[in-house]
């Protein structure tokens, strides 16, 4: 038998119990031995006591859950919740894998958004990367590549923000603030990216698996120095020419 008509053939019963057979007794006249506690008079019959035994049952259920209410809220906020739960709890080894570098998009504070999609190229990962500037701070959105046998590993990390806010998006709240904690890869190689702006709207982009990867393999990683991202732009330019020139 299955569980779902066992809970219902219980039900059924417990139904009957409390309210069938003290219907069908109703004429029955029953005196206690002895008056239950709280009452003042003798219930005349037997579907009268069944009633009071009912209320008193209901009453003492009720007092029991104000006290565990009221003793459980004391422990959790006398305690910090449950320390029993948090005494056995084991945490594995654990390491940075996206660190902070000075005068980059992240140079303040940075962070996973949401789980990263498995590609056949790798972990792809979008996090927000957050920089101080002189008016105020700017919260970005960015993405990297990781191994796909080990997470751990930075494989493709490209320079400068993916997602930034701009126009009416860095006005509200937060002002000049992007976030996100979710994005959908569908089956046709699309992704859905939500992410919010300035703690006030919530905007939805799309794109796909292989756009994504394209420009996470190969846009150049932040140089961070200013003579290293020059030299990046003139290998870009000169990458350029040459493909004009070719065509």
């Amino acid at each position: 038998m299955k569980y779902k008509n066992k809970k219902l053939i219980s039900l059924f019963f417990l139904l009957t119990l409390l309210v069938v057979v003290p219907h069908f007794a109703f004429g029955v006249t029953y005196t206690p031995i002895e008056n239950l506690p709280t009452t003042q008079t003798t219930p005349g019959d037997f579907y009268d006591y069944v009633l009071l035994v009912y209320k008193i049952l209901i009453g003492a259920v009720g007092v029991c859950a104000i006290l565990m209410i009221i003793i459980g809220g004391f422990l959790y906020s006398t305690s910090a919740g449950n320390n029993a739960s948090m005494e056995k709890a084991k945490t594995g080894k654990e390491s940075i894998i996206d660190g902070r570098a000075y005068h980059t998009i992240n140079e303040l504070k940075n962070g996973q958004g949401p789980a990263p999609i498995k590609t056949k190229e790798g972990w792809l990962h979008l996090a927000h990367g957050v920089r101080n500037t002189a008016a105020g701070l700017r919260y970005v959105l960015y993405l990297f590549l990781t191994d796909l046998k080990d997470p751990s590993k930075v494989i493709a990390k490209p320079q400068g923000y993916f997602i930034a806010p701009v126009g009416e998006e860095r006005i509200g709240d937060v002002s000049n603030v992007v976030f996100s904690n979710g994005w959908v890869a569908k089956k046709d190689g699309t992704v859905i990216i939500y992410y919010a702006s300035s703690d006030t709207r919530l905007h939805v982009a799309t794109s796909s698996i292989a756009r994504l990867l394209d420009y996470v393999k190969n846009t150049p990683a932040d140089g961070l120095r200013s003579a290293a991202s020059v030299n990046q732009r003139l290998d870009l330019i000169r990458a350029n020419r040459k493909r004009s020139q070719d065509k």
